[in-house]
């Protein structure tokens, strides 16, 4: 699917069905951009073996944002966000 390979500007959300989760590592680690990552388990320590496994900048498990105070300021420093405001 193009909109899991190319750069996509969003808010988008794509899913893919996959058989096991090696499928799913194997495929989300052939971008070629690999900013982030955010895989979602319901078993916490599966989903940090998932993390583990992923070639990413930025890796969040049942999350789309790290919750840390500087990289939320950075967000609203280079892209006039609103996110973290109240961390500052």
């Amino acid at each position: 699917m193009l909109v899991m390979r190319d750069e996509t500007f969003g808010p988008v959300l794509p899913i893919m069905r996959v058989r096991e989760i090696d499928e799913a590592v194997s495929l989300a680690n052939q971008t070629s951009y690999g900013v982030a990552a955010n895989p979602w388990a319901q078993d916490k320590c599966k989903g940090v073996s998932i993390a583990k496994r992923l070639v990413a900048g930025s890796v969040c498990i049942n999350d789309m944002i790290k919750k840390d105070a500087g990289m939320q300021r950075l967000i609203r420093i280079l892209f006039r966000s609103p996110l973290g405001k109240g961390l500052s």
